[in-house]
């Protein structure tokens, strides 16, 4: 894996109320872009509170779409339910400069064996909310 660059820089330059959710309790968000193939990008967001990373995520990226996909997640479980995965969410999207699709939600898929794919209750929410930041296409867009 690639070294963690401080984002700090892409959050001042975009301020958001769901980056000052969590950067005003003492997080940060660090983040490596990985060049795969000459097509395929993997994006890993970290962040950390008090030194100690509290959350880790992956995204792949392919450069003929229009979105990035999530593939991993995780946060420690003190640290839930505070904003530190919309955080992370919003921040990817800004930088891949691409929109976030939830490729891993069960219900839109017809396919068997990518149904069984397991999304936890908590991202099943966190996608359900009309007001979430991020993994919205413009009006304009079709899909």
């Amino acid at each position: 894996m690639s070294k963690l660059i401080d984002g700090s820089g892409i959050i001042a330059a975009n301020p958001h109320k769901d980056f000052a959710k969590i950067t005003d309790c003492g997080y940060s968000i660090w983040f490596a872009v990985e060049q795969l193939t000459t097509v395929a990008r993997t994006y890993t967001v970290s962040v950390r509170h008090q030194g100690a990373d509290v959350a880790t995520a992956t995204f792949s990226e392919m450069e003929f779409n229009a979105t990035i996909s999530p593939q991993h997640i995780e946060v420690a479980v003190e640290h839930r339910r505070k904003g530190v995965a919309t955080a992370v969410y919003l921040f990817v999207e800004i930088v891949a400069d691409k929109i976030l699709e939830n490729l891993w939600d069960p219900d839109r898929s017809t396919d068997r064996q990518s149904s069984d794919l397991s999304q936890s209750l908590g991202a099943r929410g966190m996608w359900a909310k009309k007001d979430r930041p991020f993994g919205k296409y413009p009006k304009w867009w079709k899909k």
